[in-house]
Parts: C-alpha cells; structure tokens; sequence
C-alpha cells in the first residue's frame, strides 16, 4: 500500500484530490475537491463543517479519494457542483460514489474528527481534522496527483472556490481581491500550452456561474 501511494505522489506534502461522498440516507453523490495529506498510515482532510462533505462523512462514515489530473473534473466539482449520475459508480467496499473518469480510486472509512476554528479574511469557520482508514486502492493508472501550487488552472480553481465563500457571506472587500486574483491567474494559465484549454474552460464557467468577468 504505501508503495503505491508513494507511486501516486500522496506523502505528507499537500495534494489536491476529488473527494466523493454520497448524500445521507440516498444514493445521491456529492464531489468536492479537497486537499489530502498522508501520515501515519492515515488520510487526513481538513474539512469545512457547513459542507455537504462534511455532513455526508458524518452520516456515512465513508468516501472516495479520486485521483486525476483532468482539471475540467476539479472545475466541475469546485465551480458546476454538478456532474450526471452516469458519471459516478459504485465503491468496492464502502458505501460512497466514484468517479468513473478518475485514474484511482481509495476508499476510506472516516475515524476520527478533530474541530477546530479557524480565523481569516472571510471570518471564522467550524474546521474538521479528518482521520480516516484506507479500506481499498484501486489503480487504473499511474498518474501523479496535483502538488498544491504546481497548476495555474488549479490555482484559479482554489481561488474560485474561496471567492464563492466570500460571496456566500457578503465580504465584498475580499471578493473583489480574490476576483483580482482570479483574472491574474487565468491570464497566467492561458499562456502556458499545456493548460490554455483548461484555463478557458475554467475561464468559461466563472462567467456562467457569475463569479466575476474575467477578462
């Protein structure tokens, strides 16, 4: 097992992974994406408590760490929030969704849930540590995860995502920073070959889902 998780880039170090979880008391699934590390034979995940993750571990006690690097699936997960049923499929083991598209699969059961809070520009907000088992790997194929910071597109994502939050609780100030950002970091996704259809694609549906004009 830690062969593999070392093949697949997951150590201590951050990464950004699609976590799947299926709606309580349905078959409903839910994607989020989520930053991972691994220490001590555990899967950790800091977990905003007002998400649907969150509550989805809570009344399931289980998930799936999807590993990709198709940046269209984290863009639809962080700022669509919508995937078709067909894309999803049942986990061996544990009672939660995956991903067909996704190039792995760990499914984990969730043990322990550590609280805190947590203080910045956008207030204060109810975090959950998240200790979890890994129960199965499956490996379709080798693909290393996104390293935090190593993706424009990936970055425009995160600062997406945020600026959601800043919308949700009315801090203009800081919306209009992170909106700032977020054109910047297009921009910079735009120009590098390998990321320029992503980054349009993102760029796209900031506009659909009014988070801001990127220009």
């Amino acid at each position: 097992m830690e062969e593999i998780l070392e093949k697949l880039g997951i150590t201590r170090e951050p990464v950004e992974i699609i976590l799947t979880t299926y709606f309580p008391n349905s078959k409903i699934p839910n994607a989020a994406p989520m930053g991972l590390e691994y220490q001590n034979q555990k899967l950790i995940f800091h977990i905003y408590e007002e998400t649907d993750t969150y509550k989805n571990l809570i009344a399931n006690e289980a998930g799936v760490v999807n590993v990709t690097r198709d940046l269209k699936i984290f863009a639809n997960a962080a700022i669509k929030k919508q995937f078709q049923l067909n894309e999803f499929e049942r986990a061996d083991v544990v009672n939660a969704p995956r991903l067909k598209a996704a190039d792995g699969f760990i499914e984990f059961i969730p043990t322990d849930f550590f609280d805190y809070m947590k203080k910045d520009d956008l207030g204060e907000s109810e975090i959950s540590k998240v200790e979890a088992k890994i129960e199965k790997i499956y490996v379709k194929n080798f693909v290393p995860v996104f390293k935090r910071n190593t993706s424009p597109s990936l970055r425009a994502i995160i600062v997406a995502t945020k600026l959601q939050v800043a919308l949700g609780r009315n801090k203009e100030v800081i919306a209009k920073k992170l909106r700032k950002k977020l054109e910047e970091t297009i921009t910079v996704a735009k120009n590098l070959p390998k990321e320029k259809r992503a980054a349009e694609y993102i760029e796209k549906l900031i506009q659909e889902y009014s988070l801001g004009q990127v220009e």
